[in-house]
C-alpha cells in the first residue's frame, strides 16, 4: 500500500512538472486556427508565464505581449508598443473557442491620440488616452459589452480649424448587445462638447455636438466645412465606420 501511494505521488510530481513546463508555444498551436485575426510570433517561455515577440491583429502589428498566471484561475496580460500600453486581466473560465469570445477585467489602457484612426483627412487628433475598463464582454461579429471610462487628456483636433478641446470624458456602459457612449469635455476654450453613440461587435456610430464658446466665435465658419450647423447655434458631427 505505501508502495502504490509512493508511486501515485510520483506520478503525480511528475505530471504538474510537465505542466509546469509545457511550452506556450505547444499551446497557442491548439487555438491559432480557430483564431486568424489573431497572430501571434516568437512565442517563448511556459504557458503560465510566456511572452509573444510580435502580435498582430485583424493585419496590425500590436506590440509585444506578456502573460503571468495569476492564482487561481487568471492571465494577467501586458501588451507593450511604443506608442500604447495595455494590461488586463483575463478569466480563464471566460474563454471560449469555439464561439471566439473572451471577457477581461481591470483593462487599463495608455495611448497616444495620434494612434486612433484618422477620422476626416484633413485633421490629426493630439492628446493622450488614458482607459480604465473594469469589464470588457466580446464575442466576435455578435456583441461587445464594455462598462468604464475613457479620458482624452490634452485634446485637440489640429489642422486648418485647430480646436482645443480641453479634458473629453467618454463613459461606457453596457447594453443588450453592444456598449452605449457619452460623450462630454471640461476645461475647453474653444467648444462646448457633448456626444452619443453606440460601438458593436463589428461597427461603432457616433453623433458629436460642438458648440463654439463666445471667445471662438470664428470657430463657425470652420466648423461648416466639418459639420452640419444648427438652428441652436451649435454644428453636428456623425461619425460611424467598422473595426479595422
Amino acid at each position: 500500500m505505501r508502495r502504490l501511494l509512493l508511486l501515485l505521488t510520483s506520478m503525480l510530481v511528475i505530471l504538474l512538472l510537465l505542466l509546469a513546463a509545457w511550452p506556450a508555444s505547444q499551446l497557442w498551436s491548439m487555438f491559432d486556427a480557430r483564431l486568424p485575426q489573431l497572430q501571434l510570433q516568437g512565442i517563448s517561455g511556459p504557458w503560465w508565464s510566456g511572452r509573444a515577440a510580435s502580435v498582430t491583429w485583424l493585419g496590425h502589428h500590436r506590440g509585444q505581449l506578456h502573460w503571468q498566471y495569476v492564482p487561481p484561475l487568471a492571465l494577467r496580460f501586458e501588451l507593450q508598443h511604443s506608442q500604447q500600453q495595455l494590461q488586463a486581466k483575463l478569466a480563464l473560465t471566460d474563454v471560449s473557442v469555439t464561439r471566439q469570445s473572451l471577457r477581461l477585467y481591470d483593462v487599463q489602457l495608455a495611448m497616444s491620440a495620434s494612434e486612433l484612426p484618422q477620422i476626416w483627412p484633413d485633421l490629426t487628433l493630439q492628446g493622450q488616452l488614458q482607459a480604465h475598463i473594469s469589464s470588457l464582454h466580446m464575442q466576435l461579429n455578435q456583441q461587445l459589452l464594455m462598462q468604464g471610462e475613457v479620458t482624452w487628456q490634452a485634446a485637440r483636433l489640429a489642422g486648418a480649424a485647430a480646436i482645443e478641446l480641453g479634458e473629453v470624458v467618454v463613459a461606457l456602459q453596457p447594453q443588450d448587445d453592444h456598449t452605449s457612449v457619452q460623450i462630454s469635455n471640461r476645461n475647453s476654450p474653444d467648444v462646448q462638447l457633448q456626444g452619443s453613440g453606440e460601438l458593436h461587435a463589428d461597427h461603432y456610430q457616433l453623433e458629436l455636438r460642438l458648440r463654439p464658446l463666445q471667445a471662438r466665435t470664428e470657430l463657425r465658419t470652420q466648423l461648416k466645412f466639418l459639420a452640419s450647423p444648427q438652428a441652436d447655434g451649435s454644428f453636428v458631427l456623425p461619425i460611424q465606420g467598422r473595426y479595422e
